[in-house]
C-alpha cells in the first residue's frame, strides 16, 4: 500500500502554511475493497473525510515545519498495512513542542499532563496487560519518538510496565521530554464465591441477595474446630473478626453463626453470615451392630437424638450370609412406628443368617425437616440371628490307649447353660466310675472333663452325654437334641524285641537279611528304627528297606552296607515303635559282629636330613597289622633313574609290624635316590596281600657349589662420586651365606685404591648381592673385580643346603663370565688427573701446523675433537690430534656443540648456525635484539639427549628445538636464584639438567628453567670461582668447570671432589681457560687461547 499527495494533478510533498492537499491511498491485490477499513491519522494540521474512504483532504498548519499523514488498511480477515507520508510545511520554523493531550485506545482512559514537570499520568483499569497498549496523543511538535522510533497516534503500541519518555522535536529542531508512568487501578471484587469444610467434605448453599450461607454437616460432627474450603474475589482478603482466614487452613467454631468478612484490593467490604446445623443422628440399635444370637422374631428399634417423625421411603433387611434382601418394609405402612425419639420396626421371621438393616435417606425426619441420613452400609447395621437347634460332641479319643483320658473337650454348636457332672454317665467294662462336680470346667460352648485319675487302669470305657432331663439350653432356649458317647480301650503293655543272632562271627562277609521279632503286633517300623555301626561310627542306612513278615516280625538286609571290614553293631531303637494302644517299645535291643576285609599297609620311615651329604644306614619300615613274608625281593632301589643292586644285604625282622634295612653300602654315590616297597607276597593273618607299594626318596649331594659368572642389577653407564652399584655373583646351585662370623667381600679394580663391594642380600639362593659405592679417587673405564680370588670370607661361611663349602675361585677378569665381560660399567670419580697431550700454542703434541687460538672445544660421540678459533674457523680433529678439516664462518669468537647425531651448533655474534659433521650448512635462526629468539653476543650453547638447543646469551637462557623453534626462556639480570650476569657456560646432564657458569658460581635448572640449586662464591679456594669460562657434564653426572688458570671437577649436587692446575704455560699449567668438553671415554679437554693450546688430561 501506498500514499501519495496532489496539488490538483501534480504530486507534491512540499506545501505552503495553511494550503490544501489531496492525499490518496492506493491499496494492491485488496479484493473486495468493500470489506477494507481504512484509518487516517496524522501529526500536524487538520485532515478532512471525502466521499472515497480511501482519500482525505489535508490542511497544513499555519506554522512552517514537517509532518506526517498515515493510514492503517485493514481487511476483513485481518490482514493490515500501514503507510506514511512525510510532508514539509514551508513557512517559519517553530519551536513549539508540547504534549497536548495523551490517551489509551482500550482502554479508552486519558492521562493527566503535567506540562511542568513534563509527566503524564495515567491510572487503568484492574486486569489491563500493560505490555501493547497504543497510545492517542496530540503535539504541538513536528515529530515524537521514542528510543529513536517514530510514534504514530493511535498506531504504536508500547511497553508501560515500565515508565517511557517521549521525545517531542519542534520545527526547528528542539526537543521536550515527556515521561509517562501507568498504574493499575485497584480490584473491587468482595464476593464469595464458594464455600464448603474439609472434613466431613460438605459444600455450603451460599445466598448472593441475603449474604448468607447455610451448611449442613453429618451427626456427630465437632462443630467446635471446623476447617472451611472456600474461594473468594482475586485479590480479595478474607477475615473472620480481626484473623485473616487461609482456605483449608484455618479453623472456627461453628457452633453458633459465624460472620465472614470479604475485603475488596480497593478496601471496600462485605459481610457473609455463616450458619451450620446437624442433621439427626441414631443415637441406639436394637439388636446393636454386630450382635450374635439375635431371636428371629425379635423387632428392630432406632433411638433416635431427637423427637422424630416418618418420610417416605423403605427398609431393607439383607441376607448377608446369602447376599439377598429378604423383606422391604414401607415406612408409612404399620410395620413401622415412631414415639418421639424411638422408632420401632416389625418383620418376619428369620433364619439362622447374618443381617444387615438399610434405611432409606427419606425415611425419617425431625421437626425442622432435617432428614437422618439412612444407613445405606450393611457394616452399619448387621448382627446373626440363631434359630437352629443345639448338639454337641466330645473330642475324640484315641483306642486302644496306653495313657489316661486327660481333659477331654466337650464342645457345644453354640454356648449354653445349664450343664453339670450329673449329666455324664462314665463306666469301665461295665461298671459305674463317679465323676465329682470339680473335674467339670468350662464356660459358653466349651467345656472339658479332667479323666486323669478315672481311666489309667486298663479295660472297655464309654462315657456318656445324657440329653434328656439335662436342662442343657442356648441362649434362644434350644435344648440337646439327643445324647453324646464316647467309647475307647486302655492297654499299658510295652512291647518287646528280639535280634536274630548273626553267624559267623567274625566274617569276612557282608551279613545278608536280620530279623527282627515283636512280642505283639507294633507297628512304625522302618529304617530310621536302626542304627548301624562300624568302628563306633554310623553307617548310613539311606536306601534300605525293612520288609513286613507279619505285625510281629519284620526284616532287614545289610548286605549292601556291611561289606566293608570293620566292628560292626546294628541296634533297634526305642523311637517310633508302638502297639496299638500307642505303647512304645520297652527297651532297645542290638547285636554285634567283626568284618576284615582291610588290606595292610606300610609306611617307609621318612630319610633325613634330605637332601645330605652322607649316605643312609637302618632304614625303618612299619606295617599297619602283623604280617609275613617280608624279604630283600620286596624292596627296589635306584639312583638316579637306574637301579641299584640290593641282592646282598638282609632285611631284618624287629616284630610282625617292624622291619628294618641297611643301605649304608649302596648310598654313598651323589645322586636322586627313591626306595620301593613293592606289592608282592606280603599278607596279613587273614591272607590280604599289601594294599599298595610305598616309597620314599631323598636326594645325596656332596658336590661343591661353584662361582658361575658375575654381572651386576645396575644398569650400564658411567658412575660418579657416591653412586651405587650392585653386584651379583651367580652360584651352581643355592647357597646359604652365615655372616656370624664376618662378612663376605668382593675386591674391585676400581683405579689407585682398591675397593671392596660388601655382601648385601642373597641368603638361601643360587645369587649373592654385594654394594660397592663409588669413593673419590675411583676410576675405571670397565669396571672388573681384581682377580680370581677376589671374592673373600673374612670369617664368615658360604655353603650349600647339604653343608658343602662353596669354591670361591672367580672366572679370571676379562674373560667370559667376569663383571667385566657381561657389564659394561665405568666409574668416574678420579680426583688426580694428568697431562695426556695437547693441540698448538708450538707444544709438542698431536698438531702444531695449523694456527690455533682456541675459544671453545666440543667433543662428538666418535671422539672427534672440534675447536672453535678466534679466527673465525671451526677445526675438527681426529681423536689422534690429525687434522680432518677446517670450516670458516667469518665470525670471530665462535662457540660450538655438538648433538647426537654430530650435527655442529655454533653460537656466533647474534645468532645460531646448524651444519652437518662435514661441515655441510642445514639452518641458522636468530637476529641481534632481546626478544624471544634474539641474542647478544652469546657465549655458552649446549645440546640436551631429546635434540634441543640452550643458549647463554647476556642475561639470559633461550631454549630452542633443533630447528631453531623457541620454546622459553628465564633469567634475569642480578645475583639472585635465576638470576645472571653475562653466563659464559652453559651443559646439559643425561637427566636434561640445566647447569650455567656464570660470575663466580653455578647454578642448577630443571629443562623448563624451574631453579634447583647453586654453589661458588668468588675465590680461589677449592669449590670457589674466579669468572668461570666454561662447563661440561661427564657420563657419571660429574660437573667440570674452566675456572681462570684451573680446572674444578664436583658432583651434580656441587660438592667438590678435585682440582688440577696452575698459572703459566708448561703441560698442566693454564693462562686463560676459554672451554672444556668431556670425551666419552673421560678425558678432560681444556682449551686455553692465551696458551694457543687444548689440551688433554687423563685419570
Amino acid at each position: 500500500m501506498t500514499l501519495a499527495a496532489y496539488d490538483g494533478e501534480i504530486l507534491a510533498t512540499r506545501i505552503g502554511a495553511g494550503k490544501q492537499l489531496t492525499i490518496r491511498a492506493k491499496v494492491a491485490d485488496s479484493g473486495d475493497l468493500d470489506q477494507v477499513r481504512a484509518i487516517w491519522s496524522k501529526t500536524r494540521g487538520t485532515l478532512t473525510p471525502s466521499a472515497d474512504p480511501f482519500i482525505q483532504i489535508w490542511t497544513a498548519p499555519a506554522d512552517g515545519g514537517l509532518a506526517t499523514v498515515s493510514v492503517r488498511v485493514r481487511d476483513g480477515e485481518g490482514a493490515e498495512g500501514v503507510a506514511h507520508l512525510p510532508l514539509v510545511v514551508e513557512g517559519v520554523l517553530s519551536s513549539e513542542k508540547a504534549m497536548t493531550s495523551f490517551a489509551f485506545v482500550n482502554p479508552p482512559v486519558s492521562g493527566k499532563i503535567d506540562q511542568t514537570a513534563r509527566t503524564i499520568l495515567v491510572t487503568v483499569p484492574y486486569g489491563t496487560d500493560l505490555t501493547n497498549l497504543v497510545a492517542v496523543f496530540e503535539t504541538t511538535g513536528s515529530n515524537v519518538q521514542m528510543n529513536g522510533f517514530d510514534q504514530k497516534s493511535g498506531m504504536t503500541a508500547n511497553d508501560f510496565s515500565k515508565e517511557k519518555v517521549y521525545v517531542v522535536t519542534a520545527q526547528d529542531g528542539s526537543k521536550a521530554e515527556y515521561v509517562v508512568r501507568v498504574t493499575i487501578a485497584a480490584a473491587t471484587g468482595r464476593m464469595l464465591t464458594s464455600f464448603g469444610f474439609l472434613e466431613p467434605a460438605v459444600a455450603g448453599t451460599i445466598n448472593e441477595t441475603d449474604k448468607t450461607v447455610t451448611v449442613t454437616v453429618p451427626f456427630g460432627t465437632n462443630l467446635s474446630s471446623l476447617v472451611a474450603r472456600f474461594t473468594a474475589s482475586e485479590h480479595a482478603v478474607v477475615r473472620v473478626g480481626s484473623v485473616i482466614q487461609t482456605s483449608g487452613v484455618t479453623p472456627n467454631d461453628f457452633s453458633a453463626k459465624k460472620t465472614y468478612t470479604i475485603v475488596a484490593q480497593d478496601g471496600s467490604t462485605q459481610d457473609y453470615a455463616v450458619v451450620v446445623s446437624m442433621a439427626p443422628g441414631v443415637v441406639g440399635m436394637t439388636p446393636k451392630n454386630g450382635a450374635e444370637n439375635v431371636n428371629q422374631r425379635a423387632p428392630f428399634i432406632l433411638t433416635f437424638d431427637r423427637p422424630m417423625k416418618k418420610g417416605t421411603g423403605h427398609i431393607v433387611v439383607r441376607n448377608l450370609t446369602d447376599g439377598t434382601d429378604v423383606e422391604t418394609i414401607d415406612v408409612t405402612s404399620d410395620s413401622v412406628s415412631v414415639a418421639n425419639h424411638l422408632v420401632t420396626i416389625a418383620h418376619g421371621p428369620l433364619a439362622s443368617k447374618r443381617y444387615a438393616i438399610r434405611v432409606a435417606g427419606t425415611c425419617f425426619l425431625d421437626e425442622t425437616g432435617r432428614y437422618f441420613a439412612g444407613i445405606a452400609e450393611d457394616t452399619t447395621w448387621s448382627f446373626h440371628v440363631d434359630a437352629e437347634a443345639l448338639s454337641a460332641e466330645f473330642a475324640e479319643i484315641t483306642t486302644p490307649r496306653h495313657q489316661p483320658v486327660e481333659s477331654l473337650a466337650l464342645n457345644f454348636s453354640k454356648p449354653i447353660t445349664g450343664l453339670d457332672a450329673s449329666d455324664f454317665m462314665l463306666t469301665r467294662d461295665g461298671v459305674p466310675v463317679e465323676i465329682r462336680p470339680h473335674l467339670l470346667s468350662g464356660t459358653g460352648s466349651t467345656y472339658a472333663l479332667d479323666l486323669r485319675n478315672l481311666t489309667s487302669l486298663n479295660g472297655q470305657y464309654i462315657l456318656t452325654l445324657k440329653a434328656l432331663n439335662s436342662g442343657i439350653q442356648d441362649a434362644a432356649g434350644n435344648s440337646l437334641h439327643s445324647d453324646v458317647m464316647r467309647t475307647w480301650q486302655m492297654d499299658t503293655e510295652a512291647p518287646t524285641a528280639t535280634i536274630a543272632e548273626i553267624a559267623p562271627d567274625p566274617r569276612n562277609t557282608a551279613v545278608g537279611e536280620v530279623k527282627v521279632t515283636f512280642s505283639k503286633p507294633v507297628s512304625g517300623v522302618d529304617t530310621s528304627d536302626f542304627e548301624l555301626t562300624r568302628n563306633g561310627t554310623a553307617v548310613a542306612l539311606t536306601g534300605l528297606t525293612v520288609a513286613r513278615v507279619n505285625d510281629q516280625e519284620y526284616r532287614l538286609d545289610l548286605t549292601s552296607v556291611t561289606g566293608t571290614a570293620g566292628s560292626y553293631k546294628l541296634t533297634l531303637k526305642i523311637s517310633d515303635i508302638k502297639d496299638a494302644a500307642g505303647n512304645a517299645l520297652a527297651a532297645a535291643v542290638s547285636d554285634s559282629w567283626t568284618t576284615d576285609t582291610t588290606a595292610p599297609t606300610a609306611t617307609i620311615a621318612e630319610i633325613a636330613p634330605d637332601p645330605r651329604n652322607t649316605a643312609v644306614g637302618e632304614v625303618k619300615v612299619t606295617f599297619s597289622k602283623p604280617v609275613t613274608g617280608v624279604d630283600i625281593a620286596d624292596f627296589e632301589l635306584t639312583c638316579d633313574g637306574t637301579a641299584v643292586a640290593l641282592a646282598a644285604l638282609k632285611v631284618t625282622k624287629v616284630n610282625e609290624q617292624e622291619y628294618t634295612l641297611d643301605l649304608s653300602s649302596v648310598t654313598g654315590t651323589a645322586g636322586a635316590y627313591k626306595l620301593t616297597l613293592k606289592i608282592s607276597d606280603i599278607k596279613d593273618a587273614t591272607g590280604n596281600a599289601l594294599a599298595a607299594p610305598v616309597s620314599d626318596s631323598w636326594t645325596m649331594d656332596n658336590v661343591q657349589p661353584a662361582v658361575l659368572a658375575v654381572s651386576s642389577t645396575s644398569p650400564n653407564g658411567w658412575y660418579g662420586l657416591g653412586s651405587i652399584i650392585d653386584i651379583t655373583v651367580k652360584f651352581s646351585k643355592p647357597v646359604r651365606v652365615d655372616i656370624s662370623g664376618g662378612t663376605p667381600s668382593l675386591t674391585l679394580g676400581t683405579g689407585p685404591t682398591a675397593r671392596s663391594a660388601v655382601f648385601l642380600s642373597g641368603d638361601n639362593s643360587d645369587t649373592l648381592v654385594f654394594r660397592y659405592t663409588v669413593a673419590a679417587g675411583d676410576a675405571t673405564s670397565r669396571l672388573d673385580y681384581a682377580s680370581t680370588g677376589a671374592l673373600a670370607l673374612n670369617g664368615a661361611t658360604i655353603t650349600d643346603s647339604v653343608g658343602n663349602s662353596a669354591a670361591m675361585t672367580l672366572p679370571e677378569p676379562g674373560t667370559a663370565g667376569s663383571l667385566g665381560e657381561t657389564k659394561a660399567i665405568a666409574v668416574n670419580a678420579a680426583t688426580n688427573y694428568t697431562f695426556a697431550g695437547h693441540l698448538g700454542g708450538g707444544k709438542t703434541g698431536w698438531w702444531y701446523d695449523v694456527r690455533i687460538n682456541p675459544v671453545s672445544v666440543a667433543v662428538d660421540t666418535k671422539g672427534n675433537i672440534y675447536m672453535g678459533s678466534s679466527f673465525g674457523e671451526i677445526l675438527k680433529f681426529k681423536s689422534s690430534g690429525e687434522l680432518m678439516g677446517i670450516l670458516s664462518i667469518g665470525v670471530s669468537y665462535p662457540h660450538i656443540a655438538i648433538d647426537a647425531a654430530g650435527n655442529v651448533y655454533v653460537a656466533d655474534h647474534h645468532r645460531v648456525q646448524k651444519f652437518t659433521a662435514d661441515g655441510s650448512f642445514i639452518t641458522t635462526w636468530g637476529t641481534q635484539g632481546s626478544g624471544n629468539g634474539q641474542f647478544n653476543y652469546p657465549q655458552g650453547i649446549a645440546i640436551d639427549a631429546a635434540g634441543n638447543v640452550y643458549v647463554a646469551n647476556h642475561h639470559r637462557v633461550q631454549k630452542f628445538t633443533a630447528d631453531g623453534s623457541f620454546i622459553t626462556t628465564w633469567g634475569t639480570y642480578g645475583s639472585g636464584n635465576g638470576q645472571f650476569n653475562y653466563p659464559q657456560g652453559i651443559a646439559i646432564d643425561a637427566a636434561g639438567n640445566v647447569y650455567v657458569a656464570n660470575h663466580h658460581r653455578v647454578q642448577k635448572f630443571t629443562a623448563d628453567g624451574s631453579f634447583i640449586t647453586t654453589w661458588g662464591t668468588q675465590g680461589s679456594g677449592n669449590g670457589q670461582l674466579n669468572y668461570p669460562q666454561g662447563i661440561a657434564i661427564d657420563a657419571a653426572g660429574n660437573v667440570y668447570v674452566a675456572d681462570h688458570h684451573r680446572v674444578q671437577k664436583f658432583t651434580a649436587d656441587g660438592s667438590f671432589i678435585t682440582t688440577w692446575g696452575t698459572q703459566g704455560s708448561g703441560n698442566g699449567k693454564f693462562v686463560y681457560l676459554s672451554g672444556i668438553a668431556i670425551g666419552h671415554d673421560g678425558q678432560v679437554f681444556v682449551a686455553d687461547s692465551y696458551n694457543h693450546t687444548i689440551e688433554r688430561f687423563s685419570w
